[in-house]
């Protein structure tokens, strides 16, 4: 399913009406530049809800590091069907370190915790500042930018290995 243009233009419209009390509400509700610059804000956006050039710089820089993974659902779904990566649902993935190599098979995680191994030191540098959830997301953005990401939570297994399943189909239609 593809963000339409219009809906992607109400959401902007609402984050910046939440704007309107103060410019620090998206701050103090937790939004950071990258976030928003993933969500389809402009830079001229963020400054007007406050953000400072610096600021923007930062995250602008944080979002360029961010890999783009040729095919990642269909990258993604090969590993898991040739047993190269466990996908449980159920499990994020380990939070001490990230996983070597030699030892993603047989380390359990869902969706987002693979995402952020593939993505490599720069996934584990944003887990470790946004969490789970959030660094997983921005992956997916800069890779599938038209489409809105799995809802990493409590989903059931064959939710999560549908929603893998369908993107990687749609990566392998694309000429």
């Amino acid at each position: 399913m593809k963000i339409k243009k219009e809906e992607m233009t109400e959401r902007r419209v609402k984050a910046f009406l939440a704007t309107q009390n103060s410019p620090s509400d998206l701050r103090a509700a937790g939004w950071t530049p990258s976030d928003l610059l993933a969500a389809g804000w402009t830079p001229s956006d963020l400054r007007a809800a406050g953000w400072t050039p610096r600021d923007l710089r930062a995250a602008e820089d944080e979002w360029e590091s961010i890999p783009i993974l040729k095919n990642l659902y269909s990258s993604l779904l090969a590993d898991i069907k040739a047993k190269k990566r466990t996908h449980d649902q159920g499990t994020w993935g380990p939070e001490d370190k990230p996983v070597e190599e030699a030892n993603v098979c047989g380390t359990r995680m869902c969706t987002a915790g693979h995402l952020v191994n593939m993505a490599g030191e720069v996934g584990w540098k944003l887990m470790k500042k946004y969490g789970w959830k959030e660094a997983a997301a921005m992956i997916h953005y800069k890779n599938r930018p038209e489409l809105p990401p799995q809802n990493f939570g409590n989903i059931p297994q064959a939710f999560a290995m549908a929603y893998i399943e369908e993107r990687a189909a749609e990566e392998e239609s694309k000429p």
